[in-house]
């Protein structure tokens, strides 16, 4: 694809993927643990920010990789659409 080996295009697929969700990572725990007025009042008051950024941090690895996974089994684009819109439209 492109002219690139196949593992360098799913690695910048990766690193921009990553680089996208360690900003939504970080903001959603700047949110969760910073109190705003000035009191304790944060909505996780126990707890260990870098602790919770490093297990999102690793859901966001592994939610990428099986993105990934799952692109890795269609080699154009139809099947992968029919397979997504076949099972989204049963009811």
């Amino acid at each position: 694809m492109m002219g690139i080996p196949n593992w360098m295009h799913m690695l910048g697929w990766m690193i921009n993927c990553l680089s996208l969700l360690i900003i939504s990572i970080t903001i959603i725990i700047a949110a969760l643990f910073i109190s705003f007025n000035g009191s304790n009042n944060a909505v996780i008051t126990n707890g260990d920010p870098s602790l919770w950024w490093f297990v999102l941090f690793i859901y966001v690895i592994w939610a990428i990789s099986f993105c990934i996974l799952l692109a890795s089994f269609f080699d154009r684009r139809k099947p992968t659409c029919i397979s997504v819109t076949h099972k989204t439209n049963k009811k």
